[in-house]
């Protein structure tokens, strides 16, 4: 039989947030509720978006207690991953404002911006001011040579490309790069070999 006291020593030891224990206040983004309302107590999901996911009538205080912390402990989960996937995209630097290694090597090689593939470290550079441009910097010029050891003749070609073939090889040696990168890479390597 869960109590009030076991859900605060629950949430307290298990570092639970985002929720609304026993209060009318306004329903805020992003949480799990339980109130006390006429007829026993109300147990709620709010999504992001201040909408109301899912709403539960329980009689027995037990019961509401149990499904308010199976969902806290679920959107506390949800989170979790949510922060890991933001972590994962700031790796490759993709979506939270930081500037990744696939815009470098556009910049660097030009890509959609030049007729003919370009060096441009001064663009690249100009992606993140001070240190982190020059880490930056160092990491695009890793990887373009990388690419440049990458080799394919015409006979493996598929469909008249050599594209795939090459964007195979390359995720061998570079497996974290995006199709954009694969891309400008694919278009500078194809270029320097052509001509």
């Amino acid at each position: 039989m869960t109590t009030l006291s076991d859900v605060k020593r629950i949430i307290a030891s298990e570092g639970l947030t985002k929720y609304r224990l026993l209060d009318d206040e306004q329903r805020r983004p992003d949480e799990v509720g339980i109130r006390r309302v006429d007829g026993g107590f109300l147990v709620f999901s709010i999504d992001e978006r201040e909408a109301s996911v899912s709403e539960r009538m329980y009689a027995d205080e037990s019961a509401a207690y149990d499904d308010f912390l199976k969902r806290l402990r679920a959107g506390a989960r949800l989170d979790a991953r949510r922060q890991e996937r933001r972590a994962q995209k700031g790796a490759t630097g993709a979506g939270d404002g930081t500037i990744g290694l696939t815009a470098g090597i556009v910049a660097y090689t030009g890509h959609g911006a030049e007729r003919t593939p370009t060096a441009d470290a001064e663009a690249v550079l100009a992606l993140v001011p001070g240190s982190a441009g020059e880490t930056l910097l160092t990491e695009v010029r890793r990887v373009v040579a990388a690419s440049d050891t990458v080799e394919a003749a015409w006979s493996e070609a598929v469909d008249d490309s050599l594209y795939p073939v090459f964007a195979q090889r390359m995720l061998l040696l570079e497996p974290s790069l995006d199709e954009r990168a694969l891309h400008a890479l694919s278009w500078r390597w194809g270029y320097l070999r052509t001509f």
